[in-house]
C-alpha cells in the first residue's frame, strides 16, 4: 500500500473550503498523514507610470503590503482550521504568493507531498471564464494523485 504521510490541501479561503477541509482532514486521519495548508495570493505584476503594483485578486494593491496579506491569509486559514475538530491532527500553514497552479505544484514538489486533496473550483478573477483552470492545471502537473472535491450543490449548466 502507498504511503501518504504529506496530504496538501491548497485553498483559495472561499466558503467551499469548509467542505474540502472536511476531506483532507478525513484523509489525514486515515493514513495518520500531516495536513499542508497552502492559501496561494494570485499575483499578476504590472508598472504603471514607474509605480510597481500587483493585482490581487479584484484588487490592486502595492508590493509593500506582502506581509500584509501573508498575515490576512494565515488568520483566515485559521479561522476556517478553528471549524473543525483539528486537535489530533499534524497541520501546516502556508503562503506564497503567484500563479495558483504553478505554485501549488510546485510547493508539493518541494515539500514531498504525497496526496493534494483541493476543490474542483474556486474563486478567481477568470472563474466566469474558464470554471476550474487552476484545478485543472495542478491535476496535470502534480507530482502526485489529486482527490478533486466538487462542491455539494454544484449544478451543470450549459454556458
Amino acid at each position: 500500500m502507498m504511503a501518504i504521510k504529506k496530504i496538501l490541501f491548497p485553498t483559495d479561503l472561499s466558503p467551499f473550503a469548509e467542505h474540502v477541509l472536511l476531506y483532507a482532514t478525513a484523509m489525514a486521519r486515515k493514513f495518520d498523514a500531516a495536513l499542508y495548508m497552502l492559501y496561494v495570493e494570485e499575483v499578476l505584476p504590472r508598472h504603471i507610470r514607474g509605480v510597481d503594483l500587483c493585482v490581487s485578486g479584484d484588487q490592486v494593491r502595492s508590493f509593500h503590503c506582502g506581509a500584509a496579506i501573508e498575515e490576512e491569509a494565515h488568520v483566515e486559514m485559521q479561522s476556517l482550521l478553528d471549524k473543525a475538530d483539528m486537535s489530533d491532527l499534524e497541520v501546516k500553514q502556508f503562503v506564497a504568493r503567484g500563479m495558483p497552479g504553478i505554485e501549488t505544484t510546485e510547493f508539493a514538489k518541494n515539500q514531498e507531498i504525497d496526496l493534494i486533496v483541493m476543490a474542483t473550483h474556486g474563486r478567481t478573477r477568470l472563474k466566469h471564464v474558464i470554471p476550474g483552470y487552476t484545478t485543472e492545471q495542478i491535476v496535470h502537473k502534480a507530482p502526485c494523485p489529486v482527490l478533486s472535491i466538487k462542491h455539494p450543490e454544484h449544478e451543470f449548466t450549459m454556458p
